[in-house]
């Protein structure tokens, strides 16, 4: 119920759902940094979240709503 809330939010103000991202970005970015100190066991992780990350940072710069939203998504799935 309280993460419907919070995308209800961010989906209503687009400065919101920038700065959702920016915040998932910050966390998935602090996420890839553990899976890299792994090492080798690490690396496929590290590499799918930067992708991820450095998806998320384009569509930041885009602007495009649809995409903001899709990569939202997929920041909050890494774990």
């Amino acid at each position: 119920m309280r993460a419907n809330r919070i995308e209800e939010g961010i989906m209503s103000d687009p400065k919101n759902l920038v700065q959702g991202v920016m915040e998932e970005i910050d966390r998935c970015t602090e996420v890839a940094k553990r899976y890299h100190e792994l090492g080798a066991p690490g690396a496929f992780g590290y590499a799918a979240i930067t992708g991820t990350v450095e998806r998320a940072k384009a569509a930041v710069g885009r602007g495009d709503i649809e995409e903001l939203l899709q990569v939202l998504a997929d920041l909050k799935s890494v774990e």
